[in-house]
């Protein structure tokens, strides 16, 4: 169904926006260890 469609991509927006931020944090806690 539609809902389902939408819920599916809302979950996969999310999984993504998290692994985005998790990606953020190791970068800034390289570029700490690195100064």
């Amino acid at each position: 169904s539609p809902s389902e469609r939408i819920s599916q991509m809302t979950k996969t927006f999310h999984d993504i926006k998290a692994v985005t931020h998790m990606l953020e944090d190791r970068e800034n806690d390289l570029q700490m260890a690195v100064t």
